[in-house]
């Protein structure tokens, strides 16, 4: 989002996104529709709504009664709007979350895999401005790489490849690096307080296929165009693979 070549990547490659990214799972909704009680179901806001991964059961399984998706990309919308067809409480607004403005306010704002694009230090003043005096920010995100430890570390040894490095930390190491920072930078806020926090790990079985469409939709590796994606698949002797994802949960609330 504050990276408009990051949001222009994403929503160019909308369709790809939309079939190889996975959901969240069940567990994420139980624990926010037990912590965000039902007096704050009024109006919702979800920030980077992308593909609608997280709307839909945002709807069925939390049920605000209004929700609003707001999603910077003119693929994205429209997948959205498609998705939504049938949805008659739901807003599409295309805009940044820098940028959107309104006198509305929400009881909560979500994200989903969208809350690190924003600059750290307008979004969580940002995110106070357009919530209720004691609203609350729900922000999760899945992180990824490989119940197979071997492939894992071919993997590792691929990007070093390509980025010229060798890292002593595992993929898993930084992604628990990235779980613990991101905690720090909400409390470290001052705006919010933590109420709950949860990190659950999943595994996920994938055709090779789609674990190569996966990392297509990550800059990191993208960048390195097609050669480095059939290296990928050369690694792989399998047509089946486990995918290891944590989906990872903050619930937040506005201090008063």
């Amino acid at each position: 989002m504050s990276d408009e070549k990051s949001a222009l990547y994403f929503d160019q490659h909308a369709k790809l996104y939309d079939e190889s990214r996975p959901d969240y799972p069940n567990e994420i909704y139980d624990i926010i529709a037990k912590t965000v009680s039902e007096n704050y179901r009024e109006n919702w806001l979800e920030i980077g709504a992308g593909n609608g991964a997280a709307s839909g059961q945002i709807l069925a399984k939390l049920k605000p009664l209004n929700l609003t998706l707001l999603e910077p990309g003119e693929n994205f919308i429209k997948v959205l709007r498609e998705k939504f067809s049938k949805s008659n409480n739901i807003k599409f607004i295309q805009d940044t979350f820098e940028d959107f403005a309104t006198d509305e306010k929400f009881d909560a704002i979500l994200a989903a895999t969208a809350w690190h694009w924003p600059d750290a230090k307008m979004k969580y003043p940002h995110a106070a401005k357009l919530l209720k005096t004691d609203g609350w920010l729900i922000i999760f995100r899945n992180y990824y790489d490989l119940a197979d430890e071997n492939l894992n570390k071919k993997i590792d040894q691929l990007f070093a490849k390509y980025e010229g490095e060798i890292s002593t930390e595992t993929v898993h190491e930084k992604q628990l690096k990235k779980i613990s920072v991101a905690h720090d930078e909400v409390r470290g806020s001052g705006i919010f307080e933590i109420i709950r926090e949860k990190t659950i790990e999943w595994t996920k079985t994938i055709s090779a296929e789609n674990l190569i469409n996966l990392y297509k939709t990550f800059q990191d590796s993208a960048k390195f165009g097609e050669q480095f994606f059939r290296e990928m698949r050369d690694l792989i002797d399998s047509n089946e693979v486990e995918e290891r994802v944590m989906t990872d949960l903050v619930i937040a609330r506005r201090k008063k």
